[in-house]
């Protein structure tokens, strides 16, 4: 809840961690995780993370409703069998393309399989977070 909605709600803000609270990074961090699944959870697609050669480290849940692919069927393993062999180049070259130049975001729609069988059109925002990986560590 942001600042301005606590004042129209007549509260101050508190919720039980001050300033000075020992717990508070932990809480913070808490919430944080909350919103970040519950968003996840809510949006329509899906996301993954990628390590630099390719391997799923994360996957939604979504990819379930999406793909019909459990997430940890995915994660550890390197999708690319699962992008249609007429765009697999394609997706291959691009996602090179982002890898070598920090941030730089490529959008490419391309088929992949779905676990009943199908290959739906999915459109895919990808950019390299290596830096901004770095950094925060």
């Amino acid at each position: 809840m942001g600042m301005r909605q606590r004042e129209r709600q007549g509260t101050t803000g508190e919720s039980g961690a001050s300033a000075t609270d020992p717990d508070r990074p932990a809480i913070e961090t808490a919430l944080g995780a909350a919103w970040l699944n519950a968003a996840l959870d809510s949006t329509l697609g899906f996301v993954a993370v990628h390590d630099v050669d390719g391997t799923v480290r994360y996957v939604s849940p979504n990819v379930t409703a999406v793909l019909g692919h459990a997430p940890e069927d995915l994660t550890g393993s390197t999708p690319a069998h699962l992008v249609h062999p007429d765009d697999r180049d394609t997706v291959i070259e691009t996602m090179t393309r982002v890898l070598e130049s920090p941030r730089r975001v490529e959008t490419l729609s391309f088929r992949v399989a779905h676990a009943d069988g199908s290959c739906p059109r999915c459109e895919v925002h990808a950019h390299d977070q290596t830096l901004a990986l770095l950094k925060s560590a």
